[in-house]
């Protein structure tokens, strides 16, 4: 295993390495294999990515990050610009039911809220607004929707209805012949 200042010194160089990151302003320490990553970055896609490539760190196995987003002047955005290209991405995403999607925006903080039948639904609403220019951090709030009863005894009688039948318990068996 390797000691902390090892560790301390591949995730910085990992972090220079990487073309997406720039590591100027990132400070790293390392604890047993915990990495904490502290300081400001230029994005929130650049903070992530700092993550990622802290991750990728042979003997990395937890990474926490403290780095406040500091976007250059010519990227920062107006709350109601940053607001109108989320939805926008939100609405050009196949993989996302726009309107079941609010969003709002706190100086650069975009809250997204609503509710979707799919987990997978959620992400990529995520993954669709946290590469905007302008985006400082992303406050998730989707919930996944519960099945009503009515779905759920709509799929039980499809199953039915399609020969896929539930596990029976097994029954006992009488062995015994009857007399003729």
């Amino acid at each position: 295993m390797r000691n902390n200042a090892e560790l301390q010194r591949d995730v910085l160089d990992e972090l220079l390495w990487d073309p997406s990151i720039n590591a100027t302003n990132v400070q790293v320490a390392a604890n047993d294999g915990g990495v904490t990553l502290n300081g400001s970055i230029g994005s929130y896609t650049e903070m992530h990515a700092a993550e990622r490539g802290a991750r990728r760190v042979r003997g990395v196995f937890s990474v926490v990050h403290h780095l406040e987003v500091r976007l250059p002047p010519a990227y920062e955005r107006t709350d109601a610009d940053l607001v109108g290209a989320a939805k926008d991405a939100l609405r050009w995403n196949t993989m996302v039911p726009g309107d079941r999607i609010s969003v709002s925006s706190d100086s650069g903080r975009l809250t997204l809220r609503g509710e979707v039948p799919y987990q997978y639904q959620r992400e990529a609403a995520y993954n669709a607004v946290r590469s905007l220019v302008g985006v400082k951090s992303v406050d998730d709030q989707i919930t996944i929707a519960r099945r009503s009863a009515r779905m759920r005894s709509r799929r039980r009688s499809k199953r039915r209805s399609s020969g896929m039948r539930r596990r029976m318990r097994p029954t006992s068996v009488s062995t015994r012949r009857m007399a003729a």
